[in-house]
């Protein structure tokens, strides 16, 4: 992937939130840091199910947190 991004190119990654903390360390040896993330929630269990991740190459800068989405209960949908 790092040679078919463009600088400041955008990669979005969306995974389990319980594996934040191993994207954020694999990210060390990348070109690629993590810009914005969004935790998605599930209503039931009121835990962090997944993660939005917004990806930028050569773009050092803070991370943001977006405000938490929230899957809708099953009788919901």
């Amino acid at each position: 992937m790092k040679k078919r991004k463009k600088d400041k190119g955008r990669f979005y990654l969306v995974h389990r939130a319980d594996r934040l903390a191993q994207i954020i360390a694999a990210l060390q040896n990348s070109p690629l840091t993590l810009r914005e993330a969004t935790l998605v929630f599930d209503r039931r269990t009121r835990q962090a199910t997944a993660v939005i991740a917004e990806l930028r190459k050569g773009k050092l800068g803070p991370v943001r947190f977006r405000e938490p989405l929230w899957r809708p209960e099953p009788d919901q949908e």
